[in-house]
């Protein structure tokens, strides 16, 4: 069997291939409408999902179409370059801050470029739309070099500055309003870089102007000044099992990434299971496909069973690392965890006591006095 030559994350895709690689249904459709309508939004689901993806799939439709809003789309997935400075310098927020705008200008500049455009007449309008500028500081900022330019440059600019750019460019273009597409905003892994982003995030909300932000379920932390559930709408991006569409979905991805040689060297069964493995992440299931294509010499049940228990191993290393994410939360997940690992002991041996049943459904009793931080448990698992 020849091996799989596919690219399972978005952010390696061009354009076009973002394009052909979208998958369709009622779920998606609904997500990309609401990420380039009005008001803030947060794209919420782990990794894998589709953020990414959908993200750069509604920019490059904004491109092609003058009619829409104008989006800009800008990666954060480089904030831990950053995390040193929070212990090398008492400025490390100011950076960081300085950071973020730098990236939104030159996603402005990028626009513009896609667009056929030359942003010339953004930089005599705004003199600190200057691509070499920016591009300098935010390279040296994440190798934590940044001290000459940050000091005459980079700390000069401001949320004013990004909106007025915005503003400009929406006017050349004829656009009647921007969405700004923030992709990897969780920055799990860094608390205090955090807070300061979505303080940019709420700024950001102007008129004309609606900023998405990309984020985890569960271990995304909005500091004080961000209230989530009154300030933006969610918009869940995580395919649930019990969806009706659900197997039509996962199978679309599979139609639009597989060839036809391999879509017939994969038994149905087989690609149903990896539907349900993958747990409504499509990355997941992209890599299950893979790995069953790479494997070579082996019976298809021995294939099946060798890639479903490497799976099995990485999502339960991937629940007890939130333990680190939160902290706080540890002794839920740790508690969470010996729940859910009890839970496949019970399935098991009610599978072997009942070998006549074909579906068993767990339950977990609904009490009135049911303490938050279960709640909290059962939604980390």
């Amino acid at each position: 069997m020849a091996q799989v030559d596919f690219e399972e994350r978005a952010d390696q895709l061009s354009l076009d291939q973002i394009d052909n690689f979208l998958a369709d249904g009622e779920f998606f459709r609904a997500a990309r409408k609401k990420l380039l309508g009005r008001g803030a939004k947060l794209l919420v689901g782990p990794r894998g999902t589709g953020k990414t993806h959908l993200m750069r799939y509604a920019y490059s439709h904004t491109i092609k179409t003058p009619s829409a809003p104008m989006a800009i789309y800008v990666s954060f997935n480089r904030y831990l370059h950053l995390e040193p400075l929070l212990k090398k310098t008492p400025d490390a927020l100011k950076r960081f801050h300085s950071w973020v705008l730098a990236r939104l200008l030159l996603g402005v500049i990028q626009f513009i470029k896609d667009c056929g455009g030359k942003p010339d007449f953004l930089s005599k309008k705004i003199s600190v739309v200057n691509e070499k500028s920016l591009l300098d500081l935010v390279f040296l900022l994440e190798r934590n070099e940044a001290g000459d330019i940050y000091e005459s440059f980079g700390k000069n600019i401001t949320i004013n500055h990004v909106v007025s750019a915005i503003n400009i460019v929406c006017d050349n273009f004829k656009r009647s309003r921007a969405v700004l597409l923030l992709d990897d905003a969780a920055l799990s892994l860094a608390d205090q870089y955090l807070v300061c982003f979505f303080e940019v995030f709420r700024l950001l909300k102007v008129d004309k102007i609606s900023p998405k932000a990309s984020v985890y379920p569960g271990t995304t932390q909005y500091g004080p000044t961000f209230h989530a559930s009154h300030e933006v709408e969610e918009i869940p991006l995580w395919l649930s099992v019990d969806d009706a569409s659900y197997s039509q979905i996962m199978g679309n991805i599979a139609n639009r990434r597989l060839f036809g040689e391999q879509q017939a060297g994969i038994n149905p069964d087989v690609l149903e299971l990896f539907k349900y493995v993958a747990f409504g992440i499509p990355r997941v299931f992209l890599r299950l496909l893979r790995e069953y294509f790479d494997e070579g010499g082996k019976t298809t049940q021995q294939k099946v069973n060798k890639i479903i228990k490497a799976q099995t191993s990485l999502i339960g290393a991937e629940y007890d690392s939130l333990a680190i994410k939160v902290r706080q939360f540890s002794t839920v997940i740790s508690v969470g965890r010996q729940l859910f690992d009890q839970m496949v002991v019970d399935v098991s041996e009610t599978q072997k006591a009942n070998l006549s049943k074909r579906n068993i459904v767990l339950g977990i009793r609904q009490e009135e006095n049911r303490s938050p931080l279960t709640d909290r448990m059962l939604k980390f698992l």
